[in-house]
């Protein structure tokens, strides 16, 4: 019988591969993804000491999880067929605030009207 680790993101037996290090993941995408709740996680016990120049794309790509992929301005969701681009604004212009309520999912359009 194989030796399997379990993967820490899906929970997914695999068999054994390489080094005891490579054993936590079952590949690279899986590896991401456990680190993206990771620090979604920090980021929600500490939102009021966190300080970003730019929110986290990990950030944006869970409010977009949460709230859906559509402007919270406008309500656009799509352009010519295609998915529009949404930044994360802050509400009250402070990039120091980074509360998830105080952050919004807007298109370009809106975000250049604020």
């Amino acid at each position: 019988m194989l030796s399997c680790f379990t993967c820490l993101n899906c929970g997914r037996q695999n068999p054994l591969k390489g080094n005891s290090y490579t054993n936590k993941y079952c590949n690279n995408s899986c590896q991401q993804q456990h680190r993206s709740r990771s620090l979604v996680s920090e980021w929600k016990r500490n939102q009021d000491k966190v300080a970003w120049r730019q929110v986290p794309e990990y950030i944006k790509k869970y409010l977009i999880e949460q709230r859906g992929h559509r402007c919270e301005s406008c309500g656009l969701f799509s352009w010519l067929g295609l998915e529009i681009f949404l930044t994360v604004h802050h509400k009250d212009h402070n990039t120091h605030n980074n509360e998830e309520h105080n952050l919004e999912l807007i298109c370009p359009n809106c975000r250049s009207q604020k």
